[in-house]
């Protein structure tokens, strides 16, 4: 592609635009909300191991650097209330480290959330439930996840996955 900078032209690769639109993207506050608009009600954030892992970091609150790698900022949960650029991300002024706290945690979100879709293929439910979660039509847990369709809830997390994948890379 030509453009016309200071009165002369040059060229840009694919890949140079693909930067820009990144740093552009990135200057800005990256919104993951709209990603789980259909994320079940019952689900816990912390399910799995690698989301109690990322969940214990969160509650340590401020961003780790561990052997020249960050790690993730919390749970899948700080995506969906928007709550990532809040506390100590916000306090964090060099943009690349930034987007290095918020990529890990968007992988370690995603491999929860890969994770609990192949315990729900397999029928391994019940850890997945939230405690405080009431069933619709006063049924018990056991009773709703006899008769719920996970199918959904399934198709509704890998589009979750390929949102949050787009949104951040």
């Amino acid at each position: 592609m030509k453009i016309k900078k200071n009165g002369k032209v040059v060229n840009l690769t694919e890949s140079d635009l693909r930067r820009i639109v990144k740093r552009v993207l990135s200057e800005g506050e990256v919104d993951y909300t709209s990603c789980f608009k259909n994320f079940p009600s019952w689900l816990r954030y912390e399910s799995t191991e690698i989301g109690l892992s990322a969940e214990q970091l969160g509650r340590e609150g401020k961003p780790k650097k561990v052997g020249g790698s960050w790690r993730p900022l919390g749970t899948c949960e700080k995506f969906q209330k928007g709550e990532l650029n809040t506390g100590w991300l916000s306090k964090i002024t060099d943009k690349g480290a930034k987007e290095q706290v918020i990529t890990k945690t968007a992988q370690w979100c995603m491999r929860h959330l890969e994770e609990v879709i192949t315990d729900l293929k397999s029928g391994e439910i019940k850890e997945h439930i939230n405690p405080n979660y009431i069933p619709e039509n006063n049924q018990s847990i056991e009773e709703w996840s006899k008769n719920h369709n996970f199918k959904e809830d399934i198709d509704n997390l890998s589009r979750t996955i390929k949102c949050i994948y787009t949104t951040n890379f």
